[in-house]
């Protein structure tokens, strides 16, 4: 493929954008609604809530008439996928020589795809912020810089209070992890599985004495290593906790002019069951890619792709290439009772 081809003809790029690495902590969320993907092919979300009864059965005589039982709640839900779509413009005469970058020879594919890299990397940043913001009970699109349609999807979570876990004293594993996981049971009636908390939150139950004693009698040596690891996702080593698998975000974004933001903020806790693919689901709408300018007699002059999508097409203002990444998407909690929310002090 040569530059003219590039710069004349619309490329599609939606299978080549997927291959795009991200840093690490940016798609603790997003990987965890991935696990349950469906396809959505108008621009809602739709889905049942389906309650089963909690209640206990009763005790009759042998020749008895069986009571009644109501049938199970069923609530029809749905709301509107998000559209994130963005663009960038590169000017012919930047691109001239073609060189990408580190490069002596001349590879216009690479200097595209390394510009796509940065489109993905601000998107993937909107996923993941919605994403977190729905296992957080909300998402305002107001929060999210240069949006230009405005609502705000409130999915109903649980929520609690718990202790003080800024304090090294505070029995954290025997009192506080034992009132999270009888909440949830008694919210939801499963068993906690995955906790999500960021990296200051870890850094609470690193200090913690009760958590020190249990780690130097199950992990040895190697539980004051864990301090220096940091930048990893896994909490404890990966070791299971409280009867928990525990993962930490250290992500965020920067806005415009402003300061760092995580997505995860400091003394949250997040409890979910260990197989969330009943509990959350990625909705995924279809981008439209243009396959030319001016489709021909019969001719279809675009293709839908599901999920992530990405192109180039020529522009004026600059002359050049204007490349162009999007997504629709919904992070939907189905089962809003088996997202639990503490906040912590």
């Amino acid at each position: 493929m040569g530059a003219i081809d590039l710069l004349l003809k619309v490329q599609d790029w939606s299978d080549a954008v997927k291959q795009f690495a991200m840093e690490p902590g940016q798609t603790v969320a997003s990987r965890i609604f991935q696990r349950a993907r469906r396809p959505v092919a108008g621009d809602t979300a739709r889905w049942d809530v389906v309650k089963f009864p909690r209640r206990l059965g009763p005790i009759v005589g042998d020749d008895a008439a069986p009571p009644l039982v109501n049938p199970n709640d069923r609530e029809p839900m749905s709301a509107p996928l998000i559209h994130v779509k963005i663009s960038k413009r590169l000017s012919a005469y930047k691109l001239s020589d073609w060189r990408a970058a580190g490069q002596s020879v001349p590879d216009v594919a690479a200097e595209i795809r390394d510009e796509f890299a940065g489109l993905k990397k601000v998107g993937m940043a909107t996923v993941e912020k919605a994403c977190m913001g729905a296992l957080l009970g909300s998402i305002n699109t107001a929060d999210f810089e240069g949006s230009q349609v405005t609502f705000n999807l409130t999915q109903a979570v649980e929520t609690r209070n718990g202790g003080q876990w800024t304090a090294a004293a505070t029995a954290i594993l025997s009192t506080e992890l034992q009132a999270l996981t009888d909440a949830y049971v008694q919210k939801c009636g499963l068993v906690p599985g995955l906790t999500i908390i960021n990296d200051v939150t870890e850094t609470y139950l690193l200090k913690n004495t009760e958590i020190q004693t249990w780690g130097r009698y199950t992990l040895g040596a190697r539980f004051f290593d864990l301090a220096g690891n940091a930048g990893t996702e896994a909490v404890f080593g990966g070791e299971q906790f409280a009867g928990m698998r525990w993962v930490k975000t250290i992500g965020g974004y920067v806005p415009t002019g402003g300061a760092f933001t995580k997505f995860l903020a400091d003394k949250k806790v997040l409890t979910l069951p260990a197989d969330v693919t009943e509990t959350l689901m990625l909705a995924e709408g279809y981008g439209i890619v243009p396959t030319a300018f001016v489709g021909g007699e019969g001719e279809i002059p675009f293709r839908r792709v599901q999920g992530e999508y990405a192109y180039t097409r020529w522009c004026d203002a600059p002359q050049g290439v204007e490349l162009v990444w999007g997504y629709r998407f919904l992070p939907v909690v189905k089962n809003t009772t088996a997202v639990l929310v503490t906040t912590v002090t």
